[in-house]
């Protein structure tokens, strides 16, 4: 090691380039986790148009009991039944027939946040909600 008064300008001068390096892996590193954000909920096929089409009244009525555990008739009535009787309302993200095939997927099916936050396209604090 030089101990002349270059060598310790030298010295220094690398130690500031490693800490430019160290705060330069930092903050790419930051970006890399924080920053970029890649869609997640992407699928084509949204919730509405699934709800749609298994509420339909040309749709088979086995698909509605399959799913739901029960007649579209039944959860039409048992629908309108926690709306006028009991004040069901739909919250600001979700509506209220989303809400209540969300419920009664889980309960037909047993599935998870995961399943139901793929095939509903909500976020999983909505769907625990």
């Amino acid at each position: 090691m030089d101990d002349s008064p270059e060598g310790e300008n030298n010295d220094k001068e690398e130690e500031e380039y490693w800490q430019i390096v160290g705060v330069a892996q930092a903050t790419i590193a930051y970006q890399a986790i924080y920053s970029y954000k890649e869609p997640y909920m992407t699928s084509s096929f949204t919730a509405n148009e699934w709800i749609e089409e298994l509420m339909s009244e040309d749709a088979n009525t086995i698909r509605c009991y399959q799913m739901f555990r029960m007649d579209k008739i039944v959860f039409n009535s048992l629908m309108h039944d926690l709306v006028t009787t009991y004040g069901l309302k739909g919250s600001r993200n979700i509506d209220m027939i989303k809400m209540l095939e969300i419920l009664f997927l889980i309960f037909g099916h047993g599935v998870d946040n995961k399943l139901v936050q793929e095939r509903f396209q909500c976020s999983g604090v909505a769907i625990s909600r």
